[in-house]
């Protein structure tokens, strides 16, 4: 099998002009085709060459294979070589992991091109996993994923054989196994929700201005809009307020901070106002019924300390009258327990300050 990896650009450039490599994290290692200098760079002769006109189906892609026309026009900046190379495993990905119809074919690989910069980039680079850093078509990461992967499939990818998962086989199958043994993502493809997969891909919404321009590509390209199956008219995808994400407290923050300008969260080059004050507003809703939980847990658990302090004191001093209650009249209720900050779960903020954020973001 020809090798796709190499070492990526040389001859003095400098990082920080290199172009930004998409993903999870903005930064993967180079598959071979896309990279200059490699042995199918995009300076080299078999770039060049002026591709025929693609020419689409006549029916939609639900239970057939994905063309390598419709692949190279959903991945525009994928080379011919390397759609040549991963087409017939992804169509074999697509039916082992039940993605059969046009509109789950759809969104996967309207998520695929940002992943992994249209097939060029099998590795994420810049980040520290202990040798399990993200790989595949999907980013497949940390050490429990590759273990779980490889029991899956029967394949040890522990260690040195961590590395096998940008081969284009093991990189295409663990991306698939990702949508939908990881994040069981079918079912929201065929809500045709976006947002939901955009966020549970990516963790956030990083990329999601390429997502989102790919979708409507691969909706065209695979002829969904025509499939009785699909059933989806005009649309090229759910509103938020139907979205998965809507009743997600920390995706919902999500989408309020990838459109606030304050922000500094790259991936929505256009933040729209109505979109930041319509995630927050849902996350300070759900972030309330969640502290409303919270307080009532710590009343209960304060009430069971108390009773048991109660029963331990009756037990050393059988025959004693509990202590009378200071003043006349009913007590007074007890102020509601203090909630736990806790950790920065809402993208580098705690809770107080995710709220707060929340709250300067609505106005």
């Amino acid at each position: 099998m020809a090798e796709f990896r190499h070492q990526g650009p040389t001859g003095g450039a400098h990082p920080a002009n290199q172009a930004k490599r998409p993903g999870p994290a903005g930064r993967h290692g180079p598959h071979g085709s896309g990279a200059t200098p490699g042995p199918l760079g995009k300076h080299d002769a078999a770039a060049k060459v002026v591709r025929p006109t693609p020419q689409k189906s006549l029916v939609c892609a639900c239970d057939r294979d994905i063309t390598l026309d419709e692949l190279l026009s959903i991945l525009p900046d994928a080379t011919q070589a390397n759609c040549t190379t991963f087409l017939p495993f992804i169509n074999d990905s697509l039916k082992t992991h039940g993605m059969t119809t046009c509109l789950r074919k759809a969104h996967f690989l309207a998520q695929v091109g940002p992943e992994s910069g249209d097939l060029k980039w099998m590795k994420e680079i810049g980040a520290d996993h202990g040798g399990y850093e993200g790989r595949g078509l999907l980013q497949l990461t940390h050490k429990d994923s590759y273990e779980d992967y490889g029991k899956a499939v029967v394949h040890d990818f522990l260690g040195e054989h961590a590395k096998e998962v940008e081969e284009p086989k093991w990189a295409t199958d663990s991306g698939a196994w990702i949508w939908e043994k990881y994040k069981k993502l079918n079912e929201w493809a065929d809500k045709n929700d976006l947002r939901y997969i955009s966020a549970r891909i990516n963790g956030g919404f990083i990329g999601y201005d390429e997502r989102k321009a790919r979708l409507p590509i691969a909706l065209d390209w695979l002829l969904v809009h025509t499939c009785k199956t699909a059933d989806i008219g005009d649309q090229v995808y759910i509103d938020f307020d139907k979205s998965g994400i809507h009743d997600n407290r920390i995706y919902t923050f999500a989408w309020g901070i990838w459109n606030d300008p304050t922000g500094h969260k790259k991936g929505i080059s256009k933040p729209d106002p109505a979109d930041r004050k319509a995630g927050y507003k849902r996350f300070l809703e759900l972030q309330d019924l969640e502290d409303r939980k919270t307080v009532a847990k710590l009343r209960q658990e304060a009430a069971a300390k108390a009773a048991k302090a109660a029963r331990a004191a009756a037990k050393a001093h059988p025959g004693k009258p509990p202590a009378p209650t200071a003043g006349a009249g009913p007590a007074a209720p007890a102020p509601d327990p203090e909630i736990p900050d806790g950790d920065a779960i809402f993208y580098g903020l705690k809770r107080k300050a995710a709220i707060a954020k929340a709250q300067e973001g609505i106005r």
